[in-house]
């Protein structure tokens, strides 16, 4: 046990990957924790110039958009052509203005990015995955920014915790 008198958890949250990943997969990448963002990148940079020719990110949300944005900032850093294929579930940035929207859509189209929308991955296979509608795509690295969930070590604290397993806060960020 610690005594104290104010506490702050900063534990991270989880991609819950573990529905679609055998452990395997050594070319998927989830961006929570985001040690794992750092191997991805570890895994691009290592990797021969021009070798990676598909990515795909999974996930239409502000992660799954910042990430695709940043992996293609990258590409074109090294000046390698691979292509982005962007999953972005029901809606990308469901939830947004639609200006918004249409400024990250603008973007990617300027930059090569192909966005899916309306399509949820089913399972991953060998460097590929397959879609709810049955399509499959290639990839030679693949990012998960979908289903973000808190630590379970709130769940495990006994502290009052919502339906999504997230510490339950006031207005001031207090544990209720």
């Amino acid at each position: 046990k610690i005594s104290y008198d104010v506490v702050s958890f900063n534990t991270g949250s989880e991609v819950p990957a573990e529905k679609f990943l055998t452990g395997m997969e050594r070319n998927v990448f989830s961006v929570k924790p985001v040690i794992h963002l750092l191997s991805g990148r570890r895994f691009i940079l290592n990797a021969a110039p021009g070798s990676l020719k598909q990515f795909l990110v999974i996930g239409g949300g502000p992660a799954g958009v910042e990430l695709t944005a940043n992996l293609s900032r990258l590409l074109r850093e090294r000046k390698d052509d691979g292509k982005i294929v962007l999953i972005g579930g029901t809606r990308l940035l469901k939830g947004y203005k639609d200006k918004i929207r249409s400024l990250v859509l603008r973007s990617f189209h300027t930059w090569g990015i192909e966005v899916i929308e309306g399509a949820h991955v089913k399972e991953f296979g060998k460097n590929r995955v397959v879609l709810q509608d049955e399509r499959s795509l290639e990839f030679n690295a693949a990012f998960l920014a979908a289903g973000i969930r808190p630590s379970p070590i709130f769940k495990e604290s006994g502290m009052p915790i919502g339906e999504g397993g997230e510490l339950l806060v006031d207005s001031y960020l207090r544990s209720r």
